[in-house]
């Protein structure tokens, strides 16, 4: 985000400047505000979009008035929490301006120190900022740990299983797998973060999440409320594989034991 602080009378040619460099579609400008010379701006944040500057210093961003020029702040926005604003494709905040005054900073041997954020007033403008939501690249696979089938697995299906599972979902099955499995939609978005690009790994990760907020109850049970949402998502033969597996893996552990 590049931030200008022009004269009134410059503001025209400043936009087209502006719109040559690219910035044609998202140029705006705010209503007047009257400033002296050495005044200040300081750029603060709300919602869930900030600065990579303040988010590591934990600093404002300022930007100084000078009839004589044009000065200019340009800043990297980011997201504050990469799993808030659930419901939206995008990430959502506000920049905040607050005019403060020359004689209002405190004035150390390298500059203006800070401000008293509470003593600064309503802000003298507000830009509301949106950023795309963009799934995270991992060059590596994304390979979930599998742990053997245990008899004491908290009565729930093990990772092995739903390893299994998560390798011969499509796309579409998954898309109708979720409301099969009465997860929400905030779930399947949160794991797409978590997840990456990795077909296998959101219906992995999905999965799990099913798995965690299943009520104690026998672990058949369980293993049957997930063959009935594969055939309601239109997947009856991976229910039918679902319960050979289950069946076969049970055995096994019954003939280990004797």
């Amino acid at each position: 985000m590049t931030v200008a602080l022009v004269l009134s009378k410059d503001l025209t040619w400043e936009l087209s400047k502006l719109k040559a460099q690219g910035f044609s579609s998202t140029v705006e400008n705010s209503l007047e505000i009257t400033m002296c010379e050495g005044d200040r701006l300081l750029l603060r944040f709300s919602g869930n979009i900030t600065s990579e500057g303040a988010l590591n210093t934990n600093m404002p961003e300022w930007i100084a008035f000078h009839s004589q020029r044009t000065n200019h702040l340009s800043v990297r926005l980011t997201e504050v929490d990469p799993f808030g604003n659930h419901s939206s494709s995008h990430y959502k905040g506000t920049a905040m301006f607050h005019k403060v005054s020359r004689g209002h900073l405190d004035w150390s041997c390298d500059g203006p120190g800070s401000v008293n954020v509470n003593l600064l007033g309503d802000p003298v403008c507000r830009l509301p900022l949106t950023l795309p939501k963009k799934a995270k690249r991992n060059n590596q696979m994304n390979v979930p740990q599998v742990k053997i089938c245990e008899e004491d697995s908290s009565h729930s299906p093990c990772d092995s299983l739903l390893f299994w599972l998560s390798e011969q979902l499509s796309a579409e099955d998954l898309s109708l797998l979720v409301p099969s499995l009465r997860l929400r939609r905030s779930a399947a978005q949160l794991v797409k973060l978590r997840a990456g690009n990795s077909l296998s790994g959101q219906a992995f990760h999905l999965l799990l999440m099913w798995r965690r907020a299943l009520p104690a109850s026998p672990h058949q049970s369980n293993i049957n409320h997930l063959a009935n949402g594969l055939a309601k998502s239109g997947r009856p033969d991976l229910a039918r594989e679902l319960l050979l597996k289950q069946t076969a893996i049970s055995e096994e552990q019954a003939s280990g034991e004797a």
